[in-house]
């Protein structure tokens, strides 16, 4: 409509003033949805604020009814919850990035034979990561038979010394302790340790 009120033929100059009147009622009723979907926005905007002010006063009115134990805890699972999401985002960002960067690469890379090199050190590169792992699955293993064998080892010397039964001997007044097994006798202080095993 504003096209043809530029046209020569149709020029408000030559109009009688209805033309400019719509024109006027036509602006009008732009400037009014403007404002109306502006307000809607606000509006809008205000209930999402007045909504995260009501969660978070009640937020606080459920950490007001807790002990100490429980806020702590609550405390923690919140940090727990946001390092987590913390960490999720570094991540993805991290590999974003190296989607980016590989991307690059991979453009610029033309030639068949750089691919071939690619290819083959793609291969050593799964083969090294194959082999820490299981590297690190064998340290693994070892370090918990090395602690199974402690845990053993301890409840083995808690065995044995149950087998040391303590005495008196009225001659000379002492404490002994006798081995219900091989009759050994030790004196004084009860044997506990695991190398009385093959004393």
């Amino acid at each position: 409509m504003i096209e043809s009120l530029l046209n020569k033929e149709n020029c408000l100059e030559n109009s009688d003033g209805e033309e400019l009147d719509d024109l006027n009622n036509e602006w009008t009723e732009l400037i009014g949805v403007k404002e109306e979907k502006t307000l809607e926005e606000d509006i809008g905007d205000l209930e999402q604020l007045d909504s995260d002010e009501e969660k978070e006063q009640e937020q606080m009115k459920k950490y007001n009814r807790m002990t100490w134990r429980e806020l702590k805890r609550a405390c923690r699972e919140v940090a727990h919850h946001e390092y987590i999401n913390e960490q999720c985002d570094i991540v993805r960002e991290n590999i974003n990035n190296q989607f980016i960067l590989l991307q690059k690469v991979m453009k610029s890379w033309n030639s068949s034979a750089v691919k071939a090199c690619f290819l083959a050190w793609r291969g050593w590169a799964k083969t090294s990561a194959k082999s820490r792992i299981d590297q690190e699955g064998k340290a693994g293993k070892a370090k918990e038979l090395i602690e199974q064998g402690i845990i053993q080892k301890k409840e083995l010397e808690q065995f044995e010394a149950a087998k040391w039964i303590e005495k008196f001997d009225e001659f000379t007044e002492r404490i002994f302790f006798e081995h219900i097994e091989t009759g050994e006798i030790a004196w004084d202080v009860k044997p506990n340790k695991f190398e009385y095993m093959y004393s």
